[in-house]
């Protein structure tokens, strides 16, 4: 995903790029949930591997003076590397899409796998596998994502898709709790927001029969600094495998993992002051860090 101004270009896939323009036709209730599409954009990408160099001198975290040298070279390298395979160079379409963090100071963003389900054909044994590993098989969705801003430590945690699996359900509320809170306590205005947002969301969901939103994921934004209950986002991304069918009924799968979803922060709104106390408790020097391969001020909390 390449930033471009108010914009984020995501590489372009065919069913992805009909799906929103085909949404505003038939489903145009939806529109409300999903990013702002603003068609396709040609480029044509050159790696510049030299910005990398440039860009890891900044760094002015007291953290930052601890790693070697020979760590900097290392971690150079490796960018590098991830650069070289991950970027896609060359003349290419983009699909143009509004970029949910682009007025948050400190962006929060919370990354939800929808669905149950094996979308592919010739790997379903192996996804069925892969999902029964996880919260997808038992409450239709899953973590595949997070960062979440800590005023008190002015660093962001990080959680990716890897850790997200290893959530099981026992725990889901922990870890969910984890987006909400910001070092020193969870907003209960902000839980109430998502979870009015959330409901309105499943609403227009019911409507649209036939709609199927295959591996879709459901993002949740706020602004770490804001006031917490203004300015959130809910929206619902990735439609490479989602279609239309004849089926006159909504899609339940993700109505599914939609109110397991809502249940979860409501859950989290009653048991506000216990889970406060367990992240104080866990979060206070109770860790190891080290700082973030990305970004100044962006530590990794390893034990959380």
């Amino acid at each position: 995903m390449l930033s471009c101004g108010t914009w984020l270009l995501k590489p372009y896939e065919e069913k992805e790029w009909n799906f929103y323009e085909f949404l505003p036709c038939h489903f145009p209730q939806m529109l409300e949930w999903i990013p702002h599409y603003n068609g396709l954009i040609e480029l044509n990408i050159k790696p510049n591997i030299s910005s990398l160099k440039s860009s890891s001198k900044n760094h002015t975290g007291k953290e930052e003076s601890r790693i070697s040298e020979k760590a900097q070279h290392e971690k150079l390298n490796w960018l590098a590397t991830l650069y070289q395979k991950r970027l896609l160079t060359g003349k290419r379409k983009y699909i143009q899409l509004q970029d949910l963090t682009i007025d948050k100071v400190r962006p929060c963003i919370l990354d939800l796998k929808l669905g149950s389900q094996p979308f592919i054909p010739n790997k379903v044994e192996h996804q069925m596998k892969k999902l029964k590993l996880t919260t997808s098989a038992q409450l239709g969705f899953r973590i595949c994502g997070m960062q979440v801003y800590q005023k008190n430590f002015n660093s962001t945690i990080y959680k990716d898709k890897y850790w997200g699996r290893t959530v099981k359900s026992e725990n889901l509320i922990y870890a969910i709790s984890l987006f909400f809170f910001d070092g020193k306590k969870i907003c209960k205005r902000m839980l109430s927001s998502f979870i009015e947002k959330i409901e309105n969301l499943m609403s227009t969901v019911e409507e649209c029969q036939g709609l199927q939103f295959v591996s879709s994921s459901l993002l949740l934004v706020y602004d770490g600094v804001a006031h917490y209950d203004k300015n959130i986002e809910v929206k619902v991304i990735d439609f490479s495998h989602s279609k239309i069918t004849q089926k006159e009924a909504p899609d339940e799968d993700i109505l599914e993992g939609l109110g397991n979803i809502l249940k979860t922060i409501k859950k989290i709104r009653e048991e506000k002051y216990e889970l406060e106390k367990y992240w104080v408790e866990k979060l206070s020097g109770q860790f190891n860090f080290h700082i973030s391969l990305e970004v100044t001020n962006k530590i990794s909390f390893e034990n959380v």
